[in-house]
């Protein structure tokens, strides 16, 4: 696959796990499909799938190597990774 027309994403969670890396097609319908399915990269793509749709952009890598905003505890940790993905 070309990698210039890929987003993939490697995210280390706030107790040291691992996740990743996800890679995805920058093809609106894959991403849509992705961002749908709910999870943790449903934000990653949903993020993909709107930047694809208003910009010409070749790929996408994003490496979170570190966090320190918990998960899933009402900290707006989605939001952070959205605001992530869409300056990648």
């Amino acid at each position: 696959r070309d990698a210039r027309h890929v987003l993939t994403m490697t995210a280390v969670t706030h107790f040291g796990e691992t996740l990743g890396p996800k890679e995805l097609p920058l093809e609106p319908k894959a991403l849509l499909e992705e961002a749908r399915r709910g999870g943790f990269w449903s934000y990653v793509a949903g993020t993909a799938y709107r930047i694809v749709l208003s910009h010409d952009v070749s790929g996408i890598h994003v490496d979170n190597y570190r966090t320190t905003l918990p998960m899933a505890k009402g900290l707006s940790s989605s939001a952070a990774v959205c605001v992530l993905v869409a300056r990648a």
